[in-house]
């Protein structure tokens, strides 16, 4: 799970959980982690000021994989721009294809994924 704190020596630009640095960089990169990328919970106050579609395209594009927040609404919203940002622009399309395959791997790892075998 990706923080929503903002790391001053490693990204002072991003919160956490929209760094590339962070999420590409250190825990993908450095530590060769492979598994699913959480956020921390996009509803929260620290990020409340951006529109939920700018928070989970962000997230999306900084490497994320799973979105964690609660009100359906906001929900709705982040799908809706997701959708709309994916179909306009290839590399976004993707990013959120491997950020699909990464939940699936998981979900398929803890014999989650049942296709009806």
């Amino acid at each position: 799970m990706i923080s929503l704190a903002t790391y001053e020596l490693i990204d002072p630009d991003h919160l956490a959980v929209f760094s590339n640095t962070v999420i590409n960089g250190i825990l993908r990169g450095d530590l060769g982690f492979r598994g699913v990328v959480i956020s921390d919970s996009l509803a929260a106050t620290a990020v409340a000021s951006m529109s939920p579609g700018t928070r989970a395209i962000d997230f999306l594009d900084a490497g994320g994989d799973m979105i964690v927040l609660n009100p359906v609404d906001q929900a709705i919203a982040m799908a809706q721009a997701i959708s709309s940002f994916a179909s306009t622009r290839a590399w976004f399309r993707a990013r959120v294809d491997n950020a699909v395959w990464h939940v699936l791997r998981a979900k398929e790892a803890a014999g989650l994924l049942d296709c009806g075998n």
